[in-house]
């Protein structure tokens, strides 16, 4: 008889058989979950066509209302200036405020009387409100001349939407505003100041887990209380803006009407979340590449050689304007978003036609459509 061989774990011959079978088993496990992964997105996507179909139509609606108000899109820059030139005497009264302290040469540390201390605290409150204040104004211009141009026949307007609703604002709903500003601002501030206590009490102990687990628990829960307010502020201000109703019951109105239709609103946010997001990313990449072309003396086959560091800062900054200038579009979506829902509402209960489709059947006279404005 011939010789036999057993090939054991131990060898080499074995370690190999072992290394394949675990590559079979985790190929078998990768093939499940992908398999699974799939069966769920298309399940997903048969429960939720028709609401993806809606979402994308909002989008599309919102492209025909930003290509007939194009002045929405720079609302940012203007907003942006403000707060810069805000900012700018903020800290100049910073500075003289906090050369109103000493230094303690045995802490080395600056130190405040109370009423100083209190004059600080008040004045970064008043930036917080501030700037919230002018980005709330102008979320609320831009929702109300999109639901003035929304409720207008064949989206034709008669005025200027944004001027309208200028004035709207300005007469009507700056309380509302002011408000909710001040909530924003007042749950910023006690971010900020739990986050220089947490820091006071934690130098030293950056090593225990328990205060570095209560300080980032801390943070997250504050920061999860400011993106709350700021998605009901949001849609309390386009609320206030389509209905005229004060800040308290717009914001009741507002998240009633987005629980009803939860699933309609988790498309949308999908499919503008991706819309917005390719639009940054491709404006970033188009003028990193521009950047790329001008620094390397415009000769194309030597843009991969263009300073990484200096690109990188240009796409970063192109990036972070987009985004800006992309948040106007957001406003409109969001906008157009609730007048559906409520057109659906409102009028598909009680008349075949929707609100949108009498108003645009039966041409009301000039007069008529200022009052239907001005509700807007």
């Amino acid at each position: 008889g011939g010789d036999t061989f057993v090939m054991t774990p131990g060898t080499p011959g074995g370690q190999g058989v072992g290394q394949a079978q675990m590559n079979l088993n985790l190929l078998i496990i990768a093939t499940v979950v992908v398999g699974l992964t799939f069966l769920l997105y298309n399940v997903v996507l048969c429960v939720m066509f028709r609401r993806i179909m809606l979402a994308a139509e909002v989008v599309q609606e919102a492209g025909r209302c930003v290509a007939a108000m194009p002045a929405v899109i720079l609302f940012p820059l203007f907003q942006w200036i403000l707060i810069a030139a805000y900012f700018v005497w903020f800290v100049i009264l910073f500075l003289y405020l906090a050369s109103a302290g000493g230094f303690n040469a045995d802490t080395r540390t600056f130190q405040w009387d109370d009423p100083v201390r209190r004059c600080i605290i008040l004045h970064v409150f008043a930036m917080l409100w501030a700037r919230s204040i002018i980005l709330s104004t102008g979320n609320m211009i831009v929702a109300g001349a999109t639901a003035q141009w929304f409720l207008a026949p064949n989206n034709r307007p008669v005025g200027s939407p944004i001027f309208s609703s200028m004035g709207r604002t300005v007469r009507y709903h700056l309380g509302t505003v002011f408000f909710g500003s001040a909530l924003i601002a007042a749950v910023q501030l006690l971010r900020i100041t739990v986050q220089a206590y947490l820091y006071m009490i934690s130098r030293g102990s950056e090593s225990n887990s328990v205060v570095v687990a209560g300080k980032a628990l801390a943070d997250c829960c504050l920061k999860c209380l400011e993106r709350f307010l700021d998605f009901i502020n949001k849609n309390a201000y386009i609320q206030t803006a389509i209905e005229g109703t004060s800040f308290c019951a717009s914001a009741a109105n507002a998240f009633q009407l987005l629980l009803r239709n939860a699933l309609r609103l988790a498309a949308v946010t999908g499919i503008t979340t991706l819309f917005l997001g390719i639009a940054k990313v491709c404006v970033a990449a188009t003028t990193g590449f521009i950047s790329a072309l001008i620094i390397m003396g415009g000769d194309i086959n030597s843009v991969v050689k263009a300073p990484m560091f200096s690109v990188t800062v240009i796409v970063l900054m192109a990036f972070a304007i987009a985004s800006a200038f992309m948040d106007s579009w957001e406003i409109v979506i969001d906008t157009l978003f609730q007048c559906f829902c409520m057109d659906e509402e409102k009028g598909g209960g009680k008349t075949h036609l929707s609100m949108k489709e009498l108003v645009d059947n039966n041409q009301p006279k000039a007069k008529d459509l200022r009052m239907i404005s001005a509700r807007a």
